[in-house]
């Protein structure tokens, strides 16, 4: 079974907790979900100065190198999911973006520059349902 790297805001804000489970359960019908705690809407960014941050940088690596794809909802800046991106491109990982479209607000240029991510655009649940359907089929293959 194909593996995911999830990444999403936890210290940048949890504000998308949610949405970020919504998109884990349905990705994890069809592959294993390496980081499915960042879709646990109970942890909190005070939970997150809690960690102990080089075991948790050590695990990240560890799981980047072990992942097929990092799937990335990057609706909510955080400097940890831009290095989680970075760290992925330097191990040669396909990335898949998510970005929910917001007024007065737009994913960085430098993700939309970098032709080796793919960025995919929602405004609802429903349309992200249909864009997480096709990135299973592509991811599939």
């Amino acid at each position: 079974m194909k593996k995911i790297y999830f990444s999403g805001s936890v210290g940048g804000g949890r504000g998308d907790a949610g949405i970020y489970k919504v998109i884990i359960d349905f990705l994890k019908a069809e592959f294993e979900i390496l980081t499915e705690e960042v879709g646990d809407v109970t942890i909190t960014v005070e939970d997150e100065i809690k960690v102990d941050a080089s075991k948790l940088y050590i695990e990240t690596i560890e799981k980047l190198k072990r992942c097929d794809f990092v799937v990335v909802e990057a609706s909510m800046p955080s400097l940890g999911v831009g290095y989680e991106i970075a760290m992925a491109r330097v191990f040669g990982k396909p990335v898949i973006c998510l970005y929910r479209l917001q007024e007065r607000k737009t994913l960085s240029a430098v993700f939309r520059g970098d032709d080796n991510i793919s960025v995919n655009y929602y405004s609802t649940q429903d349309e992200l349902t249909v864009v997480l359907g096709d990135l299973i089929k592509k991811m599939k293959e």
